[in-house]
């Protein structure tokens, strides 16, 4: 209970409030660093509406499908792209996510 502004001189308002029973009768906690209003309400969480976040899942959805394929399955018979350089380019990241590739 010891404040680094105010010290011994805090503890002992502090402790004569306790005795006296009112912060009015001890001037130095009685300041504005004793205060005795109510703590605000918490906010509200805001509501979203499913309709609203619908769209923005089916695109993170998609996009996560995409980058899903071009790491794991483009190669060989599926291959979208011509040449090996996307291969090799997440070659390590295949490895990390357990896709087969050799």
């Amino acid at each position: 209970m010891i404040d680094s502004v105010g010290g011994a001189p805090y503890v002992a308002g502090c402790l004569a409030m306790l005795v006296r029973g009112s912060a009015e009768e001890v001037p130095f906690v009685a300041d504005s660093r004793v205060r005795s209003e109510a703590a605000p309400a918490p906010a509200a969480l805001p509501v979203i509406p499913l309709r609203e976040l619908l769209p923005w899942v089916l695109f993170a959805g998609a996009v996560l499908f995409v980058l899903y394929y071009l790491i794991g399955a483009e190669q060989g018979a599926t291959s979208v792209f011509s040449g090996s350089w996307l291969h090799e380019f997440v070659h390590d990241g295949r490895h990390l996510l357990a896709f087969p590739c050799h």
